[in-house]
């Protein structure tokens, strides 16, 4: 009998710790908003900055909840969106290529500082 319950409870934990949710099934509506309109006001660019730092979005993360409205750049382990005259959203990423640091218009937002 113990064996049988060992048998069907060992895929449950194995299959129940393996599994982790991933940053971007994390986030609400609300912040999915803010991603695709975030060149709606500074105050909004610099939510969206934060909710990317907060969440360790990855680059293709980053990539697909934002809106391809503006211009931006993508580059090795950086994207740049440029949402207005003279106004300039940047985000580096790190070696798991998840979001490390940002820059609003010379404002720098860190990881550290949002968590």
């Amino acid at each position: 009998m113990n064996r049988i319950i060992k048998i069907m409870i060992l895929p449950l934990l194995i299959f129940g710790c393996a599994h982790q949710q991933s940053p971007v099934d994390r986030l609400t509506d609300a912040e999915r908003k803010v991603l695709q309109t975030y060149y709606d006001s500074p105050e909004t660019v610099e939510q969206a900055a934060r909710i990317c730092l907060n969440r360790a979005l990855t680059k293709d993360e980053v990539l697909y909840y934002t809106s391809d409205l503006m211009r931006r750049e993508v580059e090795e382990n950086s994207i740049t969106f440029y949402y207005a005259p003279s106004q300039i959203w940047s985000i580096t990423f790190g070696q798991n290529d998840e979001a490390i640091s940002s820059n609003v218009t010379g404002k720098d937002i860190t990881r550290a500082e949002v968590e």
